[in-house]
């Protein structure tokens, strides 16, 4: 007899799609659900960023042009990434 359960993975919203300028620093709104866990947070390309691995990092562009990043939330090892 063996039991599986399945687990949603948390739900993030890193805010709208946004303009910036150069030199001008973005700090992303980022929300988590649920918000009562800790999490490894990864944000790549980590270019820009003053710290890739928190919620709501600054960025800071030093060139024009267009960046996309992607943000991975793990809860450890009962959850989904």
């Amino acid at each position: 007899h063996q039991t599986v359960t399945v687990v949603y993975g948390p739900d993030i919203d890193a805010g709208p799609d946004t303009t910036t300028c150069v030199g001008v620093p973005y700090t992303f709104p980022t929300t988590i659900t649920p918000p009562n866990q800790t999490y490894n947070i990864t944000w790549t390309p980590a270019t820009g960023l003053n710290n890739p691995n928190i919620l709501q990092p600054t960025a800071t562009a030093t060139t024009p042009g267009i960046t996309t990043y992607v943000i991975s939330a793990n809860p450890g090892a009962a959850g989904c990434v």
